[in-house]
């Protein structure tokens, strides 16, 4: 632009109110108008298998699928009629199988990244110091005027404006106030800043302010942020280990830093054993067998998390299902070969592989007889002692000099998500970084009785508000092989074993550790699932509005639907407006600029719960800055066009657009006069007391 060009858009300062012209309703009333928004939903069918998380998903090829003929397939596991009726393996206390996690020398890689590029989840390997005060210079906390303490009430002659990115240069006297805007340097000769609220408009000359009356005493220093005051140059801000969320997205923008070094998200495979499994997307099953649940819902949970889950496949021999009806190739159709290549592949992509089934007691369950003898694993614990998951076992070995980390879950869904849960998330969480690694621990009440068990148990449940202490719902029938106990579950009670002292847990009871019981003596039909016992045909699994966690999603896997009809995530647009931002990646920034820490704060929370945020960056003019110097130019070079034109090209893109800034009691504040005049739009909130 030239300077010609640069007429002020905005309302001149002199008719501008001095009250704010806005109602402030109450918190209750805005929050109406939110959720009574007419947005637009708009849905779409995706595959089952697509059902995921926000990261990636990856799969590797399934090499170890052997083509067998029925007289190649002998007989690979023990024999029946050898095999222990008893394990072998000691089942050890829950302290001692996590001990094992906790110290587990799991590798930590590092990499540099972009600033820009940080994401919600990842953690720092490195310690982020500020590199300069904030704010840099003295800066107003209000829209109004800055003047001298020591000034009585009365009036004063207005000698200039400083606004955000545009700073007072001349100098400023007893009897005299400067015009300032939120977050603009407060000239030299001032020591405080009364708000325009308190002002009166005495004198001017049609375009500029003349003379006000200030009509309320003020201290030194009311108003104004110090330099340093938020943040000293060489004050820590993040630490090593620091999990980024958006909150600490925007502290990272704002330290200065163009790159950071963080921990690599580890990858992890996950392969499901078994021959009865069949791929969850099957339009039909072959009697006997099952959907796999396991694979879709582990890969959802890690990916939920942040970490590169890869899909192992299922670890079984297909090729001879022609020959289904004899009995002997039905039997050995899993062979050993097909698991060791299958671990074998798994181990090349990563160096953690979480698997589900093949750990029990079955004539077919060899996962710990192969870690030992095909790959010279060592087994660290083989069984646990704990409901559900007892045969959960982790193993450790190298392939390669490269150190492997294997975590084998039992087979049933709900053991399986439980100790995935326990056991691989913290292993997982420590090799990206996480210095706390298990879950958070708190004190709930019960909602009913709880009978207890020989074994400790996790019991899956859902809070709601109590009195002092949230109360913890049963999500239903515990039992393991029950995936619809963990739909809803936000919690797992951590349940102790009974005592002779105490056998139940009471309703009400307030307690650090919960408990459950299994009776001993058998019964007719212990032991024995029964058609129909977990889910009937019919019954409702999940409904409209059910928001997909992992669990949900193993759920949606043994459905039998191969697509699902979803609400599209949302687009969101954010925008940044104020002539005095600057990119948060910027090596240096001009005096009385701040660096734009809200946009990159925003992009990382609405990304992090699954909307689709796109950078619409900062809506301001920068084509005259080697003007500055011209006074008019300067209080204008914040033009109303590049305002209305970043609204219009970012409402192309999304439905929703939100901005920072701009809607204050400023001279540039143009936000709301630009969306009621320029774009017809209806301010409903107005603003509000927060």
């Amino acid at each position: 632009m030239s300077a010609e060009e640069t007429s002020h858009d905005g309302p001149s300062v002199v008719h501008r109110p001095r009250q704010s012209t806005w109602r402030a309703v109450p918190m209750n009333e805005a929050l109406a108008f939110v959720e009574k928004a007419d947005v637009m939903k708009c849905v779409k069918y995706i595959p089952v298998a697509a059902a995921r998380g926000n990261s990636p998903i990856h799969s590797i090829p399934s090499l170890y699928l052997f083509q067998m003929s029925a007289e190649e397939t002998s007989h690979d596991g023990p024999s029946v009629v050898h095999r222990p009726r008893q394990s072998t393996w000691r089942a050890v206390p829950m302290n001692e199988a996590l001990a094992f996690v906790e110290k587990a020398d799991v590798m930590k890689c590092v990499k540099y990244i972009p600033v820009a590029a940080a994401r919600v989840g990842q953690v720092l390997a490195e310690r982020i110091v500020a590199k300069e005060n904030v704010p840099l210079v003295r800066t107003s906390i209000k829209d109004g005027y800055a003047v001298l303490a020591s000034d009585s009430p009365g009036e004063r002659k207005v000698v200039g404006s400083s606004t955000a990115g545009a700073p007072f240069t001349g100098n400023m006297s007893s009897g005299e106030c400067v015009r300032v805007s939120t977050g603009a340097a407060v000239p030299d000769g001032a020591d405080a800043v009364v708000m325009i609220e308190n002002t009166t408009l005495i004198k001017h000359d049609g375009v500029e302010e003349l003379i006000v009356s200030v009509n309320a005493s003020v201290k030194p220093g009311q108003d104004i942020r110090m330099p340093g005051s938020d943040v000293r140059k060489g004050d820590l801000l993040l630490d090593v280990g620091c999990v980024l969320g958006s909150a600490e997205i925007g502290i990272l923008a704002g330290s200065g830093k163009r790159s950071v070094l963080m921990y690599r998200r580890p990858k992890v495979c996950v392969l499901s054993t078994g021959n009865e499994l069949a791929e969850c997307t099957a339009d039909e099953i072959p009697l006997g067998h099952i959907r796999d649940t396991n694979r879709p819902q582990l890969i959802a949970l890690f990916s939920s998390l942040g970490f590169k889950a890869i899909d192992a496949g299922i670890a079984v021999d297909r090729s001879d299902l022609n020959v289904i009806s004899a009995k002997k190739v039905m039997r050995n159709c899993y062979r050993r070969e097909c698991l060791v290549e299958a671990i074998r592949v798994s181990l090349q992509y990563a160096h953690v592989l979480v698997t589900s089934g093949g750990v029990s007691m079955g004539e077919k369950d060899l996962l710990k007889d192969v870690l030992v003898n095909d790959f010279g694993f060592e087994i660290h614990f083989g069984r646990v002692w704990m409901k559900p998951g007892l045969p959960t076992t982790f193993a450790t070995g190298e392939i390669d000099g490269d150190k492997k980390f294997v975590l084998a879950l039992p087979g049933n869904p709900v053991s399986s998500w439980v100790t995935a849960q326990l056991f691989a998330v913290p292993l997982l969480k420590k090799a990206a970084g996480h210095l706390r690694i298990f879950q958070q621990e708190i004190k709930v009440q019960l909602a009913e009785d709880i009978n207890l068990d020989a074994r400790p148990e996790y019991r899956r449940a859902w809070l709601q508000h109590g009195g002092n202490l949230p109360v913890a719902i049963s999500t239903g029938n515990q039992i393991s092989s029950r995936l619809m106990s963990l739909s809803g579950a936000t919690v797992l009670l951590r349940i102790p074993s009974k005592t002779d002292v105490c056998p139940k847990l009471k309703a009400g009871e307030g307690v650090e550790e919960l408990i459950v019981s299994v009776n001993a003596s058998v019964k007719p039909g212990q032991d024995i699932r029964m058609p129909g016992s977990d889910v009937r045909k019919g019954d409702l699994l999940l409904d409209v509005g059910c928001v997909l966690g992992s669990a949900e999603i193993g759920i949606l896997a043994g459905s039998g639907k191969r697509s699902v009809l979803m609400y599209r995530r949302p687009k969101v647009c954010v925008l940044s407006t104020g002539n005095e931002l600057a990119e948060c990646t910027a090596d240096e920034i001009p005096l009385g600029h701040i660096r734009d820490t809200n946009r990159p704060q925003l992009i990382a929370l609405f990304s992090s719960l699954g909307f689709k945020a796109i950078d619409a960056g900062i809506a301001v003019d920068r084509s005259d800055l080697n003007v500055i110097s011209a006074k008019k130019i300067m209080r204008n070079c914040y033009r109303r066009e590049c305002l209305v034109e970043a609204i219009r090209v970012s409402l192309q893109y999304a439905h929703v657009l939100v901005t920072s800034g701009g809607v204050s009691m400023g001279e540039k504040d143009l936000l709301k006069d630009v969306l009621v005049n320029d774009f017809g739009f209806e301010v409903i909130t107005r603003s509000s007391f927060f």
